[in-house]
């Protein structure tokens, strides 16, 4: 079938392994073998120099993605939740895709986290990304400045158990869904003396962000150390974060209150908040939900 251009074989959990006649697919553009049970790509693959979209994710017994630098007209690829995958063992490959646009990945190492942050996918590429498992922030990063990662989208960090605070999230201007789970030091989103130190000035924090979701934060007691516009936010997920008291929300925050939805457990949690004034209450009065499903909004949609 050398006419062929789309070829989507994903889902299927009885597929372990691919034929080395995949190398015979010289039109192929779209390959997508997201959650199958394939735990090595053959050589062959890399013969596919027409392809484009190559989506690997929530494969869990891929461990390599050796050869991959081979596709010279990659442009989407797609890794997250392969959780074998390494980042610091593909990074060389993956800086020769010079075409590459977009890059989901899981990251779990401290050194990953570096190379990726301080690469040029980091900043050009990275679309989603995984953090998890990492005590801390590599103390390099603490070197970044103004809005590096335009790309980034899709945050989620989770069971990450030294960190203080996310400050760096600045640094990406354009988030649409953020993620935070399992964070048992976890004080606050956004550190004001750190985020003066970035150099961010000039830009609304979170301005493009739709979904924040805060699961299991035991220590969290603020996202933001000021009211924020949120003029495109339009879910609020908070679960299990008892000392949260004030939320970044004032009168005038989130454009489209009538679609709005602040979804909250346990059911007493509510009363707690210390809301801006009157008037902010009152405007997020018809947005409260109570949860009764808890943890079912982790991941992104």
């Amino acid at each position: 079938m050398p006419k062929l251009v789309v070829l989507d074989l994903s889902q299927n959990d009885s597929l372990s392994e691919l034929p080395k006649e995949i190398s015979e697919l010289v039109s192929l553009k779209y390959l997508d073998l997201s959650r199958t049970d394939i735990w090595e790509l053959p050589a062959g693959l890399w013969k596919l120099k027409r392809l484009i979209h190559l989506y690997l994710e929530r494969m869990r017994n891929l461990e390599s993605i050796d050869g991959i630098s081979m596709l010279s007209s990659l442009r989407r690829l797609k890794l997250l939740g392969s959780h074998r995958v390494q980042f610091d063992k593909s990074s060389e490959e993956l800086l020769l895709l010079k075409h590459l646009e977009v890059l989901t990945i899981e990251i779990g190492s401290n050194m990953d986290l570096e190379k990726l942050f301080f690469s040029q996918i980091g900043r050009k590429c990275v679309q989603k990304v995984v953090i998890r498992d990492i005590f801390y922030f590599p103390t390099v990063l603490r070197s970044l400045k103004g809005p590096c990662f335009l790309s980034l989208s899709y945050v989620t960090v989770k069971n990450c158990g030294g960190l203080k605070d996310l400050t760096l999230l600045l640094c990406a201007p354009n988030l649409i869904q953020l993620h935070l789970v399992g964070l048992e030091k976890l004080e606050e989103v956004a550190n004001i003396e750190k985020a003066k130190r970035m150099q961010v000035q000039g830009i609304i924090p979170f301005g493009k962000l739709e979904t924040l979701v805060m699961l299991e934060l035991p220590e969290v007691k603020s996202t933001y150390w000021t009211p924020l516009p949120f003029p495109c936010l339009r879910e609020m997920h908070i679960e299990q974060c008892p000392k949260l008291r004030k939320l970044p929300l004032n009168s005038r925050s989130v454009a489209e209150v009538e679609r709005f939805v602040i979804q909250y457990a346990p059911e007493n949690w509510i009363g707690r908040v210390e809301w801006e004034d009157e008037a902010t209450r009152l405007r997020f009065l018809p947005s409260r939900r109570i949860e009764d499903n808890p943890g079912r909004h982790v991941g992104f949609r």
